[in-house]
């Protein structure tokens, strides 16, 4: 449950998609891009950045890109891992 009297009380910079919005594209195309495209407009209204998360496919990944999200997050781009793991990953890169 959220409110969006929350926007307006507390200084959030992000809007974050749920990934339901994201996987209700193969289920009813019209009404999510409607609804992510609206989410897109007020963050941006506010002047804040917006965050889709659950992209586990490239069409996804470029319809949230075309409708104007700043950042996708989900399975396409990398599964969650410890901070452990990921800081070691990192490491391996950069001395590469």
């Amino acid at each position: 449950f959220s409110s969006l009297s929350y926007l307006w009380k507390y200084g959030f910079d992000r809007i974050k998609i749920d990934r339901s919005f994201v996987q209700a594209l193969e289920l009813n195309r019209t009404r999510s891009v409607e609804l992510i495209e609206s989410i897109v407009l007020l963050g941006a209204r506010l002047g804040m950045k917006v965050t889709a998360e659950g992209i586990e496919t490239e069409e996804q990944a470029q319809m949230l890109s075309n409708l104007g999200c700043d950042h996708l997050q989900g399975y396409l781009f990398g599964r969650p891992a410890p901070l452990a793991l990921q800081k070691a990953n990192d490491a391996e890169v950069k001395s590469a």
